[in-house]
């Protein structure tokens, strides 16, 4: 595991371009990055920096979000099936 501090959200941004810049010779084989950290560590603010190293300067989600919904919307689908089955 590497552990990269920052102090502010431009340093977390400029090192997310860092790591943009690290994996870009090895985008087209397959990437994968995991993010670990508390709520409001800086993962998206980090995302944000790679996704600008990649010429991407729309809205960025959370990486947690994403799992999140999934799950919810999963849940209530299964609610609204079951009551699909008992009308």
């Amino acid at each position: 595991m590497i552990v990269y501090p920052t102090s502010s959200e431009s340093e977390t941004v400029a090192f997310g371009k860092f790591l943009g810049e690290c994996i870009r010779p090895f985008f087209s084989e397959g990437v994968i990055v995991f993010l670990n950290g508390e709520l409001g560590a800086g993962k998206t603010t980090l995302c944000r920096g790679v996704l600008r190293d990649f010429n991407y300067f729309g809205a960025v989600k959370s990486p947690t979000y994403t799992p999140v919904s999934y799950t919810h919307l999963r849940a209530h689908e299964t609610r609204g099936n079951r009551v699909c089955r008992r009308g």
